[in-house]
């Protein structure tokens, strides 16, 4: 899943306003996160972490938000694990005395109306439509 704030109005609040607000936030939490992780992964974060506060405790917050994210996603995959392993011991006699359709239980994603895409479809097609997003917006600037 693609980094977002997390912070801010309720992500339940649905005005357009709000909705134009947080999908800023989101694609500049997004472009931060890539920047620094970045420059964390070659070495030269430190730089800029030592001179500026701001971005320092931005990113200490942001990596603890995404390190609590990622453990409740992780979380999430090992208890469909568990919940398919607990099904594959029972017998289909057993499981029709429970209530259980087995379809269901293993994949309820595969019965909602929503159609889901990839993750790695679905972040590179995030990337490229961030980066059509920067574009415009310093063509924009440029332009004007």
């Amino acid at each position: 899943m693609p980094c977002y704030d997390g912070g801010g109005p309720s992500y339940n609040d649905n005005t357009d306003e709000l909705r134009r607000m947080k999908a800023r936030i989101n694609l500049l939490a997004r472009v931060a996160c890539r920047a620094l992780t970045e420059l964390e992964d070659n070495g030269i974060a430190d730089f800029l972490l030592l001179r500026d506060d701001e971005t320092r405790e931005f990113w200490e917050k942001h990596k603890e938000f995404d390190r609590k994210r990622q453990a409740a996603e992780a979380e999430k995959l090992r208890l469909e694990e568990v919940k398919k392993a607990a099904l594959a011991k029972l017998s289909d006699e057993e499981k029709a005395a429970l209530g259980i359709d087995v379809l269901k239980a293993l994949s309820p994603a595969a019965f909602s109306k929503k159609k889901k895409t990839s993750p790695v479809r679905a972040t590179k097609a995030v990337i490229i439509k961030d980066m059509h997003k920067i574009i415009n917006e310093v063509y924009d600037k440029d332009v004007k």
